[in-house]
Formats: C-alpha cells, structure tokens, sequence
C-alpha cells in the first residue's frame, strides 16, 4: 500500500506544496485513484445476530 501510494497524482502536489511552503491542492479521489492493491482486505459477513429467547420459566 505505501509502495502504490508513491505513484498516486497527488503525492507530487504534496512534494511541491511542502517546498513551496503553501497549502496543497489535493484533486485525487479514492473512487478514480486508488491503488492497485486497495482494497486488501476481504469483506466478512456477520449476517443477522439472533434475537435472544425468553426464559421458559
């Protein structure tokens, strides 16, 4: 995730920025320019819990 996040357009931005003491003017979004590797994890589902029962007594 770091590795790919080197060739994301807005890393230069940030570079530029820090030198040229301003704020940066970060355009990325993560729907368009997201790594390859994103996302890494896998979705679980949980489905449903149970409701709890009442007591028989």
């Amino acid at each position: 995730m770091i590795a790919d996040s080197v060739s994301i357009r807005d890393s230069m931005e940030g570079v530029k920025a820090f030198f040229e003491k301003r704020q940066p003017n970060f355009k990325a979004t993560l729907e368009n320019d997201a790594p390859p590797s994103f996302p890494w994890w896998t979705d679980i589902d949980f489905g449903r819990k149970p409701k709890a029962s009442k007591p028989k007594l």
